[in-house]
């Protein structure tokens, strides 16, 4: 979305001064855009800057950025003032860094930065990503998905060995229950945040939340490792719609 030329600049030197990163990939990583609008703009300007970066980013050419994912976020039930976020996840730390460097240096990449600067002020993460459990992935022409966020901290004497008890007792139940929602964890990697991970659950649309939601509430089980999660964890949760800005190639 816009230009991570720091981040970029670490990311090469610690690639170029170790030559095993060069041999092995990371996980998935996803850059967080946490954006307001500026003094009279709004949802319209959004849509100019997404729709400008839409018909131009895969004009550019870059191989790493047909696998990049991409989605806004706007608050639905949230405690925060921040107007929308932009998720963009690509396949290791290596590809992220290509496409952003492919993007950076190109004419269209410089146009659509400007466009979004115009209209908003963003703050940037970066995180390492790993899917939980996967129950839906939105089509490339879906549209409407909603996302609940849980951004977690370790309560004091736990440990992360603790919070992997917990997942796999969630990942045992969803999987007996062929849930038709995806989590995925989020780890900070280069991010101004408190928070020791991120939660991202995906549900299709509202009423996948509200059936979802009824299960786990009628379900000991669900309601005991809740219990044992509370134990561990602190976590602040919201509720966003999604928008799905861009997908990877079918080939990718």
């Amino acid at each position: 979305m816009l230009k991570l030329t720091n981040i970029i600049a670490i990311t090469v030197t610690l690639i170029c001064s170790n030559s095993v990163l060069q041999a092995a990939e990371t996980q998935p990583v996803v850059e967080a855009y946490s954006c307001n609008y500026l003094a009279g703009k709004n949802q319209k300007d959004l849509d100019i800057a997404v729709d400008f970066w839409q018909k131009g980013i895969d004009k550019i050419g870059s191989k790493a950025m047909q696998s990049y994912f991409a989605s806004i976020m706007t608050p639905l039930y949230a405690t925060t003032d921040v107007d929308f976020h932009w998720l963009g996840s690509n396949v290791d730390l290596n590809t992220w860094a290509a496409g952003n460097s492919d993007y950076t240096s190109s004419k269209f990449g410089a146009s659509a930065d400007a466009k979004f600067k115009k209209m908003s002020k963003c703050k940037t993460n970066l995180y390492f990503s790993s899917p939980l459990y996967t129950g839906f992935t939105p089509a490339p022409e879906s549209t409407g998905a909603l996302m609940m966020t849980a951004a977690c901290k370790l309560k004091d004497g736990a440990t992360m060995a603790d919070v992997k008890v917990t997942e796999a007792m969630r990942i045992a139940e969803l999987t007996a229950n062929a849930a038709t929602f995806s989590v995925y964890k989020l780890i900070p990697y280069i991010a101004n945040t408190p928070n020791d991970l991120v939660y991202l659950i995906v549900h299709s649309d509202l009423n996948a939340f509200a059936s979802a939601g009824t299960m786990q509430l009628a379900s000991k089980t669900w309601m005991a490792s809740s219990k044992k999660f509370n134990s561990a964890m602190q976590c602040e949760s919201a509720l966003y719609t999604t928008r799905l800005v861009h997908s990877p190639l079918a080939a990718m």
